[in-house]
């Protein structure tokens, strides 16, 4: 009982501090001219200079990330995986053969628009980048511990390119 008190006051705690967030004029102004049609924004301070707004525009949901300055870092979306396009189900089935692919968003960042994938197979679990042309770049690869309650024991590469 006196753990579940606990947790209850530092959630209560954490809802209150996160209600209330200043979001500087300019980042509010760069995500409205990037998506007018926004609604239902919520904002969090992802680190000391970057702010994401997590909404929904046109019946879809965004998550965009914009700094202090108001520069635009990167736009995520989820889509199907239906819509990916011929080249990446190309590589994907070349590189990862007998995965699933669990998700999938579509990412935009200055210098890099793709695909962001969830891939699964047995107890590996792999996040994959994915260019409209089908390179891929394994971003992390999770394995599952069987000593491990948690289930998940994460190795990280960093960049591997498909030759």
């Amino acid at each position: 009982m006196k753990t579940l008190t606990i947790v209850l006051i530092a959630l209560f705690t954490c809802g209150i501090f996160a209600q209330e967030v200043n979001v500087p004029e300019n980042v509010k102004t760069k995500l409205n001219s990037l998506f007018p049609k926004a609604t239902d924004v919520e904002w969090d301070l992802e680190d000391s200079n970057v702010w994401e707004a997590e909404f929904t525009s046109e019946g879809k949901n965004y998550s965009v990330s914009i700094d202090n300055t108001g520069k635009w870092l990167e736009t995520e979306s989820s889509m199907e995986k239906e819509n990916l396009p011929p080249e990446v189900f190309k590589s994907l089935s070349l590189e990862f053969e007998g995965f699933e692919i669990e998700s999938v968003e579509s990412i935009m960042r200055p210098e890099f628009e793709g695909f962001e994938l969830l891939l699964e197979k047995e107890d590996t679990s792999v996040e994959v980048l994915a260019t409209k042309s089908g390179k891929l770049t394994i971003k992390k690869v999770a394995l599952e511990d069987e000593d491990d309650d948690e289930g998940k024991d994460e190795k990280e590469d960093n960049e591997r390119d498909e030759e």
